[in-house]
């Protein structure tokens, strides 16, 4: 029992369990009293890691407090105090770069529309922040971001426009169920089929034919196909053949159409006009990288300073004592062996709900 981590989301939820399994090894050990397995169980129950995410990893910073980085006697810091040293230390930030006169930080804050005030610029800042404290490694993340702009400003193709294309192909197979699925029913209605067989047969060709191309994963390709797209209009159909089943094919074909005017959004311009965009927004990634960055130094300073930790430094700080980001990827670390070998399995409760630091510990503990 003392071998399983079993994480849940509420400590209420954590008591329960305990209980409940506690409950069924006694039930267990009515037909075998005797059984020295289920009297060891029974035991080892007591040290069973049957509890939340930030009891866990509280606990595990205490117990490993010498490779933590951390003083022992650590709090956790209240949501109001929080909010008061976010406000000290991205105050301090700003008013360091107008006193500085900085020339980038002041082309940022006209960008982002700052007309009266720099609440649009810190806002978009904090909420990058606190985005990427559901990273494993915030940094390396927010890091990765600014080089992608980099790349694409440079004509590298990089993960950004393949997943775009994996977009476009996901919403061509959505909109080619639906313009079939219209001209499977027309098929049936001959009046519907004279007047309307143009305009669905158009759309299902032009889904069909930009799959073909969508699959080469070739933007501009796919750009200019996406700028084809011109359908001729449905002829005026008599009410009296407007059948529940007619009217519900142009339901269908009303849902592809407007799937292939949203790819003329996603696809807006050509590969050399997404690279002057990416040159263009590149600089300014980069600065807010530079501003990111100084804010959580000196936010972090303010917490040390009083001693206080957050949920999220606890986590990553346990992430960290027993993973490493290494060529790209999150490892073990050398030496955290102890701690995986600790737990045979990890069960979460909720699991759809953890983030994606919470997911790497679990992986790193569990070993893989």
């Amino acid at each position: 029992a003392d071998k399983l981590l079993v994480i849940t989301f509420t400590n209420a939820a954590a008591a329960e369990l305990k209980l409940r399994i506690e409950k069924k090894l006694n039930e267990i050990m009515e037909n075998s009293p005797y059984s020295p397995l289920l009297q060891k169980q029974k035991i080892l129950m007591s040290n069973a890691k049957i509890c939340t995410i930030d009891s866990f990893c509280l606990d595990f910073i205490r117990e490993n407090y010498e490779i933590s980085g951390l003083n022992p006697s650590f709090k956790i810091a209240e949501a109001s105090v929080i909010n008061n040293l976010t406000t000290l230390a991205i105050n301090k930030v700003f008013e360091e770069y107008y006193n500085a006169d900085d020339k980038d930080f002041l082309e940022l804050l006209e960008f982002v529309g700052s007309d009266y005030d720099d609440s649009k610029l810190s806002d978009s800042i904090l909420n990058i922040f606190q985005f990427s404290r559901q990273m494993p490694f915030p940094r390396e993340w927010i890091n990765e971001i600014k080089v992608s702009y980099q790349k694409h400003a440079k004509g590298i193709s990089t993960q950004w426009q393949e997943n775009a294309l994996n977009m476009v192909l996901d919403l061509l197979n959505e909109g080619s169920i639906y313009i079939q699925k219209a001209c499977d029913i027309i098929e049936y209605h001959q009046e519907a089929k004279s007047k309307y067989s143009d305009n669905y047969y158009y759309i299902l060709d032009f889904f069909n034919s930009f799959k073909e191309i969508a699959q080469e994963k070739n933007w501009d390709k796919a750009f200019n196909k996406a700028s084809e797209y011109a359908p001729v209009k449905c002829k005026a159909l008599k009410a009296e053949y407007k059948t529940a089943e007619v009217e519900y094919s142009k339901d269908l074909k009303d849902k592809a159409d407007a799937i292939a005017k949203s790819l003329k959004t996603l696809l807006y311009c050509d590969l050399a006009g997404l690279q002057e965009e990416f040159a263009f927004c590149s600089s300014f990634v980069d600065k807010i990288t530079e501003i990111v960055y100084r804010f959580e130094d000196e936010f972090y300073k303010l917490l040390k300073e009083k001693n206080l930790i957050t949920f999220y430094i606890a986590e990553q700080t346990t992430l960290s004592m027993v993973a490493e980001y290494k060529n790209g990827k999150v490892v073990a670390k050398s030496g955290a062996e102890d701690f995986i070998n600790q737990y045979e399995a990890v069960f979460v409760d909720e699991y759809q709900d953890t983030n994606d630091l919470q997911d790497c510990l679990f992986s790193i503990l569990s070993d893989n």
